[in-house]
């Protein structure tokens, strides 16, 4: 009952001085605010990458040659041959399929019609391997890849532009100045926060025929897609065995998505932690604030508690009444700070493509946080009220 009349007259303090108490729990506000919108944000961020990452699907790995060691800066890194490959495949048992990827800029022309485009170098089963479908004609074959064709799959945004009212399947391009024949438009690509995953004006060719009209045979990079998800591991061994066998120990690196996945959850959940640290600081600035508002406070209404302690009220009383008001501002103020923050996180996410993440977590830490801020700033000034001599008190001018 004592809580209840102590949370009345808390009330009633507050509207009698509604200005002062408002900048007073702006601080409040404005920190709790700022801690859910940056932990919000921070855990939208993370979902949009790591849903990122994932799209590209659970059963892929992608292997690479490591760079030149700190100890020998110029020697040149190793590179990936079309035996490695065949080596791989006969021996990694765990591997469903395999494409190498060479990927170059190189100008696509189409009568007076000139693009830069992003010109990849594949192999016959890219399709299956990376989830690339064919809108219309069809993909190049394992023949045409050994026997280096100049035939070529365009993106639907390089088709638009070359071909604008024309039908493209049949028709040539050249590419650096060598023809290419057009069999294929493929879906268009899968489109995220980076934009599309290989570049708008782009198209495929076989990678011999690009290794060919470059002049190199080596292989900066191959997509491999394990028989299953749970095999990734499996295949990740097999795939360093057979390397090793042949190159020598720790001359690639085969990297899978869980590796990626565990380095983008550890940096953005560090980043996170550290802004919405530095975000809390406001929080206690704001409980700096209650507890010199209180302070004042005490000094202002000294003939009320000593008169509230001549007609009984024990020290208990006056201790809770001011405890009860300073939680109650902070509480209030967390309240609004939640609101203020969810606002802030809706814009910011419409304004950057990203989730809304506000977790119930979240938001009962805030309120929990803001209430032990009322607490710990308010204690002080409720000891000294509730320490008051009742004769001295009424004595008070």
């Amino acid at each position: 009952m004592r809580l209840v009349e102590a949370g009345r007259l808390a009330l009633g303090s507050l509207r009698g001085n509604a200005l002062r108490s408002g900048l007073t729990m702006l601080g409040i506000i404005i920190g709790t605010a700022a801690v859910i919108a940056v932990v919000a944000i921070g855990q939208g961020g993370q979902a949009a990458v790591l849903g990122e990452i994932q799209g590209l699907g659970s059963d892929l790995l992608w292997v690479y040659p490591r760079p030149p060691d700190e100890a020998n800066p110029f020697a040149r890194a190793q590179r990936l041959h079309i035996d490695d490959l065949e080596a791989i495949e006969r021996q990694a048992p765990s591997v469903f399929g395999l494409t190498p990827q060479i990927g170059v800029s190189l100008p696509v022309q189409r009568g007076r019609e000139t693009r830069s485009s992003s010109v990849h170098g594949v192999s016959h089963v890219f399709p299956g391997v990376r989830n690339v479908q064919v809108a219309a004609g069809r993909w190049f074959s394992r023949h045409e890849v050994l026997a280096n064709a100049r035939v070529a799959v365009l993106s639907p945004a390089l088709a638009s532009e070359l071909f604008a009212v024309q039908e493209p399947l049949g028709a040539s391009v050249r590419i650096d100045g060598v023809t290419y024949l057009v069999v294929g438009v493929v879906e268009p690509f899968r489109r995220g926060m980076f934009g599309d995953e290989f570049g708008e004006a782009s198209l495929f060719v076989p990678y011999t025929t690009l290794q060919r009209q470059r002049g190199r045979t080596d292989i900066a990079m191959v997509w491999v897609r394990a028989i299953t998800g749970d095999a990734v591991p499996e295949a990740a061994a097999e795939i360093r065995r057979v390397l090793a066998a042949r190159h020598g120990p720790d001359r690639f690196q085969v990297e899978t998505l869980e590796q990626v996945l565990d380095v983008v959850r550890n940096v953005t959940g560090v980043l996170t932690t550290v802004i919405g640290g530095i975000a809390a600081i406001a929080l206690l600035v704001g409980g700096i604030g209650i507890m010199n508002v209180m302070l004042v406070s005490v000094v202002e209404r000294t003939r009320e508690v000593g008169l509230r302690k001549a007609i009984g009220a024990r020290r208990t009383d006056i201790l809770l009444q001011f405890l009860v008001e300073a939680v109650l501002m902070a509480v209030t103020g967390g309240l609004l700070g939640i609101a203020v923050g969810a606002g802030l996180v809706t814009f910011v996410g419409r304004l950057a493509n990203l989730p809304a993440l506000i977790s119930p977590g979240s938001v009962t830490l805030a309120i929990g946080f803001s209430a032990l801020v009322g607490i710990v700033f308010g204690v002080y000034p409720a000891v000294r009220a509730a320490s008051l001599d009742p004769i001295d008190a009424l004595r008070h001018e």
